[in-house]
């Protein structure tokens, strides 16, 4: 499966840990488009993305509403760009506008919106 590092977060915070950042970027991360990472195919990676964001809801009750309103928001910015990839166009905009009423403000939004325009 891909995603471990999410996967890795979730099972420290069932846990009763909690996670800190470094305000400072440690590393490069790069993010594979749908199909050039472990998983092979959009679907596929669709699919993990809603495993993993279930699995996430599962640890809301350890949260605030800010930081489950960004988690949601990465959730369906992450899923926006998977339909985007596969040219499905109907499914990229529900998930454009589900980021648009949690968090009307957010750059991602506007940079999903151009790509959706532009098709």
């Amino acid at each position: 499966p891909s995603q471990q590092d999410l996967a890795l977060m979730l099972k420290v915070l069932d846990n009763g840990y909690s996670i800190y950042r470094v305000p400072k970027a440690l590393l490069n991360f790069y993010v594979h488009k749908p199909g050039d990472g472990i998983t092979k195919t959009g679907k596929d990676f669709v699919e993990q993305v809603r495993y993993y964001h279930r699995l996430c809801r599962q640890s809301f009750s350890k949260l605030n509403k800010k930081q489950i309103d960004k988690i949601e928001h990465n959730f369906h910015n992450r899923l926006c760009n998977c339909y985007i990839q596969m040219h499905d166009y109907a499914n990229a905009k529900k998930e454009l506008n589900t980021m648009f009423r949690s968090r009307p403000f957010e750059i991602s939004n506007y940079k999903n919106l151009i790509k959706i325009t532009i098709k």
